[in-house]
């Protein structure tokens, strides 16, 4: 068999369309002749419908296309041995499951499966010509190059009425890899450059209200390329385009931070007398104590916390009534007070005497 171009490969209807040559060959001793006998002639061409013909099915069609011998004006070449040589053309449609796990620098292997259906290998054994495909006559795709191909031929063994028998099947197979280019620039170019653009929505200015508008257009705008990356996959769950799966984590990253946008834009627009409402208030100092190097109280260290030699903490005080009086040396005690309505932080430094293990 040789392939002349790929017309089509279908991932989401897991099909493959080729224009295809087949040649078979098998020896007829009906036709045979001595040459002196008939003025020289070696050879001679017959219509296919007067001859015997090997009819071949094609066991992994996907449409009506099953038997592909009997169709077309194709003719038989005869030599005076008994050599018949039979050519035809033709497209054939035929299944191929996609695997898309790493589209668009994926490689799909399709089958195409041959049989001389209803003949024991008894009756018609088949014999590869050779061990690939011939690509003599091969167009090039703009989508798909071929990579490799294979030809093999085994039997299948059936038993009927305690008979055994078995029949014999031809195996095309074919290695085509996808031409990424087209992909890349206009699918995956893009989605990166939106997942650099997403958390500069907090660049900028709060005050300027265009936070809002900017996280849903490149929310939008997700979901526009999630949906075109969709057209190209075939409607199951396995295998699982790992792109399609970076876009979902995206287009999640991008929601939560639109509903982060809004959560901002309404607390800076509430009312300086309006209370803060408690879950925002434990969410700041979460984050401020996970984030920051160091742990910072919004109050000083009690000192039962941290040794037991300080002195007893007068609570009414900025740091607990430790002074230069009691303490050797000097130390710094800072308390850092948030006014989360007002933003504003407040820092007030205290000067006291510092103790060498004393630790905040």
């Amino acid at each position: 068999m040789g392939i002349m171009s790929i017309n089509d490969l279908d991932e989401l209807s897991g099909t493959i369309t080729l224009t295809v040559i087949f040649n078979s060959v098998w020896k007829e001793e009906r036709f045979t002749w001595n040459p002196e006998h008939c003025g020289g002639l070696k050879s001679l061409t017959l219509p296919q419908e007067s001859v015997w013909l090997p009819e071949m099915v094609l066991t992994t069609a996907a449409d009506d296309t099953v038997h592909i011998s009997t169709k077309g004006n194709f003719k038989v070449r005869v030599d005076f041995t008994g050599l018949m040589n039979w050519w035809r053309i033709g497209i054939i449609k035929s299944a191929c499951v996609a695997d898309v796990t790493y589209f668009p620098y994926d490689v799909q292997k399709c089958h195409v499966v041959l049989s001389p259906f209803g003949y024991q290998t008894e009756e018609i054994s088949l014999v590869p010509m050779r061990d690939t495909i011939s690509f003599d006559h091969f167009s090039n795709n703009g989508q798909w190059k071929v990579k490799s191909s294979s030809v093999e031929v085994n039997s299948l063994p059936i038993t009927k009425d305690n008979l055994e028998d078995s029949v014999g099947f031809a195996n095309f197979t074919i290695e085509i890899e996808r031409k990424p280019l087209y992909f890349v620039v206009s699918v995956i170019i893009p989605i990166m450059l939106l997942t650099l653009l997403n958390p500069c929505v907090f660049a900028l200015p709060i005050e300027s209200g265009e936070r809002v508008s900017f996280a849903i257009t490149v929310l939008l705008s997700f979901a526009v390329f999630e949906s075109m990356v969709s057209d190209y996959m075939p409607q199951g769950s396995d295998p699982m385009s790992l792109l399609s799966l970076f876009l979902v984590i995206t287009l999640m990253d991008s929601t939560l931070i639109t509903i982060t946008t809004i959560m901002l834009h309404a607390t800076y627009h509430k009312d300086e007398a309006d209370a803060i409402p408690e879950v925002l208030v434990h969410m700041h100092l979460f984050i401020r104590q996970r984030t920051l190097s160091r742990k910072i109280s919004p109050i000083c260290p009690r000192p039962e916390e941290t040794i037991s030699e300080l002195p007893e903490m007068d609570r009414s005080t900025p740091c607990g009534g430790i002074t230069a009086a009691n303490l050797p040396t000097t130390m710094t005690c800072v308390r850092v007070r948030y006014e989360l309505a007002s933003r504003k932080k407040v820092r007030s430094r205290v000067q006291a005497h510092h103790v060498p293990n004393l630790m905040f």
